[in-house]
């Protein structure tokens, strides 16, 4: 990252990742762009200024690298969603960069649909599938086992509760039931 200044969140991530370095530079338009993008793949354009984003964009595109401008999404040859993520289920979130806050509103929303239950049943069926796919021949007849444990009361109580291990138990035993 190239920037004259960084919050102490940035620092304290360069410190968890030795690959990411943090370059602390006044960022001239005329000359040196190329030299901040390096040999990256994508260039991530962040400034407070219009102007400046623009020219590094350009810089960026003319030099075959794939860009995220913040200002611009019609700029942009990517556009990151907003994510948030509980275990194992990850949502994301986009608007197509016309409103970063709308995306951020939504996330926040759905996020907190997600129960626990629904991280357990992500476990669950993961372990379930594989278990079908080594015991069950038939892939029609896999489907409809896992629909069934998906919707099975008993597993969904257990794991309300929080007991993955015991709905592990019974999910094997709806499984081998169909051997």
């Amino acid at each position: 990252m190239v920037s004259t200044d960084f919050t102490p969140r940035l620092e304290r991530l360069a410190a968890r990742y030795p690959h990411l370095s943090l370059v602390r530079r006044q960022i001239d338009p005329d000359v040196g762009l190329g030299e901040c993008m390096g040999d990256a793949y994508l260039v991530i354009v962040a400034t407070d200024n219009f102007q400046l984003n623009s020219r590094i964009a350009v810089a960026a595109k003319s030099a075959k690298k794939l860009v995220n401008r913040v200002d611009s999404p019609e700029d942009s040859d990517v556009i990151f969603p907003s994510t948030a993520r509980k275990g194992d289920v990850t949502i994301a979130i986009s608007t197509g960069g016309k409103s970063p806050l709308v995306a951020k509103q939504l996330r926040q929303r759905l996020a907190g649909a997600i129960t626990k239950t629904d991280v357990g049943m992500t476990s669950l069926l993961d372990f379930s599938r594989r278990l079908a796919l080594r015991e069950l021949g038939e892939e029609r007849v896999r489907s409809r086992v896992l629909k069934r444990i998906a919707s099975d009361r008993t597993i969904r109580n257990m794991l309300d509760r929080g007991s993955l291990r015991q709905a592990k138990t019974r999910a094997k035993s709806i499984i081998m039931g169909y051997k």
